[in-house]
């Protein structure tokens, strides 16, 4: 193995007083420091307090378009839906979700699937939406749609949504609604019999689960 043996590190420049001192059993430094710090970068952009823990704490500033958290929820209960629904009607309420920043938006996409017999319910006319915040939160209507199967024997229904969801300065706790609310708050309408259904009601179906992903997304 070979070795370099060297006493001092210094700059090319003759006239700079920079150096490293390797003599002896101590290394020295003069005109430098001993080890380099964050604080030499702009604080508005690195939290230097968080290096050590392996965190990202609120000094970071992310790129537009960045997506800073991924949320996902599933619902794998079957749910009998009554023939008459009080309007609006929450089909699943996923909880809530931990918005980070106040200058960011949501991409929500949500698959839910029903069972949806024979003669049983309206499926025009219900009014899809998902709802963001609760009760008095922003209801979205466009973006969600419902895909049908209209087979001989097999009805599933699916309730689709690719949502963008953007309120000012909204941040922390926000609750996720999937559900209907028909025109003139009409009852006798669904978008299917069974949420969730399996072989329970038709031999050849599985267990099927609903999907909520919910993407928070740097607006700027």
């Amino acid at each position: 193995m070979s070795k370099l043996y060297v006493d001092e590190i210094v700059p090319r420049d003759t006239t700079s007083t920079n150096k490293i001192d390797l003599s002896g059993n101590s290394v020295s430094f003069t005109n430098l420091a001993s080890t380099q710090t964050f604080t030499d970068i702009t604080t508005t952009t690195l939290n230097t307090s968080s290096i050590s823990s392996g965190t990202i704490g609120g000094n970071v500033v992310f790129p537009q378009g960045s997506i800073i958290n991924v949320s996902h929820v599933q619902n794998s209960t079957r749910t009998v839906i009554s023939g008459y629904l009080s309007a609006p009607h929450i089909y699943w309420n996923a909880g809530n979700i931990t918005k980070k920043s106040a200058d960011s938006f949501l991409i929500i996409q949500c698959l839910l699937i029903f069972w949806q017999p024979t003669a049983n319910g309206w499926a025009d006319k219900v009014g899809p939406m998902v709802r963001v915040g609760g009760g008095n939160g922003t209801v979205h209507y466009d973006g969600v749609t419902i895909i049908r199967n209209d087979g001989t024997t097999e009805k599933l229904t699916m309730l689709k949504g690719d949502v963008y969801h953007y309120l000012a300065n909204q941040v922390g706790s926000i609750q996720i609604e999937i559900g209907q609310h028909p025109s003139n708050n009409a009852n006798d309408r669904r978008i299917g019999g069974v949420l969730n259904p399996s072989g329970t009601d038709y031999q050849g179906l599985r267990q099927h689960t609903s999907d909520l992903f919910v993407y928070e997304v740097m607006k700027s």
